[in-house]
């Protein structure tokens, strides 16, 4: 538990001060499904964890029973920009801030993230480098949700 209690202490304050994930589903929603683009092309993770870690569908769908609101629309329409991951660590550094976020009352997820990453984050030099990784991961979503227009990054759109 010591990895998990050293990313919670270095991220938790910044991402309590969000504000609740259920009064912003339709930004968390399109901040996730940048973020488990990025995800799913790193290297070295099991099929079967990073099935498990996929919730954007189930937001999806939270969003729909719940009906579209005015501005929601908008609000999904827009693109989060998440840089690609250059190691393992940076990844789950941006994993532990997603699973803070989304499911940090659910102890089976939570002890199993707490076991991947202390098998990953063995060494200082890797657990460092998640923490600064998470913390970019809040900064980016703070970035995210305080951001009062669409931007395209027009580097990310392929010509035909």
């Amino acid at each position: 538990m010591e990895v998990t209690d050293r990313l919670t202490r270095s991220v938790r304050a910044s991402i309590d001060a969000l504000g609740s994930p259920r009064d912003m589903q339709c930004d968390v929603y399109t901040f996730l499904l940048a973020f488990e683009a990025r995800f799913a092309f790193v290297d070295g993770f099991s099929l079967a964890f990073l099935d498990a870690g996929v919730r954007s569908g189930r937001i999806a769908n939270a969003l729909l029973a719940r009906g579209l609101r005015e501005g929601d629309y908008a609000r999904l329409a827009r693109r989060c920009h998440v840089p690609p991951f250059a190691s393992v660590a940076d990844a789950l550094g941006w994993l532990f801030v997603v699973d803070y976020l989304l499911e940090r009352d659910d102890e089976k997820r939570w002890r199993l993230l707490d076991q991947v990453l202390s098998s990953y984050l063995a060494s200082e030099t890797e657990l460092t480098r998640a923490i600064t990784a998470a913390q970019d991961a809040v900064a980016c979503l703070d970035r995210w949700l305080r951001a009062d227009s669409i931007v395209i990054d027009v580097s990310q759109i392929k010509s035909a």
